[in-house]
């Protein structure tokens, strides 16, 4: 199986809306784009990740599967960066930040926007997850 991390990044946008319009507002690209790669995805996989319906999309049971996975490959993935950079010494900071969809799209990039400009030596790492599982 061949998928870049890019994929996975739109996919998990796809997923946690159930919107391609959204997965790709959030990934700076057209619709038309993120429609595509999520065409190969699953091509490349053999099988469909998500139902398509007059809504949006819901995604099936191997969907769930690849979102867990996805999930921890951007994590290791993240990490291994993380971990690298401090070899370099360029690394000051890092935060780790979970927050609902609402804030992420509405209150924090303003605010995420002014800090990093002030501290471009530091990294943050959003995770998206409900209001419920942001909480807990």
């Amino acid at each position: 199986m061949k998928f870049d991390l890019v994929d996975a990044r739109i996919f998990l946008s796809a997923y946690d809306h159930g919107s391609l319009s959204v997965a790709a507002e959030q990934n700076n690209v057209v619709v038309a784009a993120v429609s595509l790669r999520m065409k190969r995805l699953e091509e490349q996989l053999g099988l469909q990740l998500f139902r398509r319906t007059g809504r949006g999309m819901k995604p099936n049971a191997a969907g769930d599967l690849f979102a867990r996975r996805a999930r921890r490959i951007l994590a290791e993935t993240f990490d291994a960066e993380q971990d690298l950079a401090a070899f370099r010494g360029d690394q000051k900071g890092e935060i780790r930040l979970i927050s609902n969809t609402d804030m992420l799209a509405e209150h924090l990039p303003q605010a995420l926007g002014q800090f990093l400009a002030l501290h471009d030596e530091c990294s943050i790492l959003i995770e998206e997850h409900t209001a419920s599982e942001a909480v807990h």
